[in-house]
């Protein structure tokens, strides 16, 4: 799975060539649109 997120996120030019996706490293990756979504107003979601 780590590998094909990898590779996804290389081919749209987010992580280098030689980035090692692992449970570490996932996380950290900014992606482009992480400011961009609104809230959920529906009481019952979290």
């Amino acid at each position: 799975m780590y590998a094909v997120v990898a590779y996804v996120l290389n081919m749209n030019g987010l992580v280098p060539d030689d980035a090692v996706m692992d449970a570490k490293t996932l996380p950290v990756v900014k992606l482009p649109n992480r400011d961009g979504f609104d809230p959920d107003p529906r009481p019952d979601v979290r």
